[in-house]
């Protein structure tokens, strides 16, 4: 595949944020590929906090603190069990990669001072909620989810060792839990856009066979069921049957890159992974 090209997941994702955010939010930039990463950027940020957070579509649009001064914090929203949400948020044209070490460090510099109140160094809109997220901590409740958002497929061990030992520095005994780190990349961001248009949980009972478990060379439970219960339920359930773990052909994807990956380059691997 030629560098240039789009896997389906971030197409149908841009296509997404452009139904769900076009005239609502406005991209920032010197031109037109600039200002369309941009709005990327502050939709994909949005979109998470609404499909994580049931913030409504003004609530995670207004969250974006995007721009100058932001200290590498892209959106603060602050939820109905005092959770602070922290978003950084990078749009990355190829779909493939991570966040530069620059932009992690950034972020996580952004949220140590937060965290200690260096307000100051934040820009307008951050000290705009001052007041709410002064609050949210004096409740004693509060929780702070520091969230990397990316169009990539990858994130090195150097960036998440950073954010490590972020959450070591702020965490406690007293509260081991008060600041928890997640990295989201295209592959999280795509199954959001797919659970939206899931049909209701299939319910059923099959009898599994000839079952077991083996640690080497990766860990791996098996079993099988019958041919004549696979046509029952094929059946009873049409494609519906296999949505939940998408086994419809969906094209040029990240996943079916890698599944021909190991079908050439680790063909013992292919059964387990």
């Amino acid at each position: 595949m030629a560098n240039d090209v789009q896997p389906l997941e971030l197409i149908q994702l841009c296509r997404l944020l452009n139904e769900k955010f076009t005239g609502k939010i406005t991209g920032q930039g010197t031109d037109d590929i600039s200002r369309q990463r941009n709005f990327y950027t502050k939709a994909l940020a949005a979109y998470y906090l609404i499909t994580e957070t049931g913030a409504s579509i003004d609530e995670a649009i207004n969250a974006s603190i995007d721009g100058g001064g932001d200290h590498g914090i892209d959106s603060v929203y602050i939820d109905s069990s005092e959770t602070i949400w922290l978003i950084q948020s990078k749009y990355i044209d190829s779909g493939q990669g991570e966040p530069s070490l620059g932009d992690v460090n950034k972020f996580e510099n952004g949220v140590r001072d937060l965290l200690k109140h260096k307000y100051q160094r934040f820009n307008n809109a951050l000290n705009d909620i001052v007041p709410v997220l002064n609050r949210t901590f004096d409740t004693g409740l509060a929780k702070v989810k520091a969230i990397l958002l990316y169009t990539g497929n990858a994130l090195s061990d150097d960036r998440r060792n950073m954010m490590s030992d972020l959450e070591t520095a702020f965490n406690s005994p007293a509260d081991p839990s008060f600041l928890c780190f997640t990295n989201v990349g295209l592959g999280t961001c795509h199954n959001f856009q797919i659970e939206e248009n899931l049909p209701d949980v299939i319910s059923t009972e099959i009898e599994l066979e000839n079952y077991g478990h083996i640690e080497e060379p990766y860990s791996c439970y098996y079993g099988s069921i019958s041919v004549a219960q696979l046509k029952s339920l094929r059946e009873e359930f049409g494609r519906y049957l296999f949505d939940a773990n998408i086994r419809q052909f969906q094209g040029n994807t990240v996943v079916n890159q890698d599944i021909t990956k190991t079908l050439s380059d680790e063909p013992e691997h292919f059964f387990f992974f």
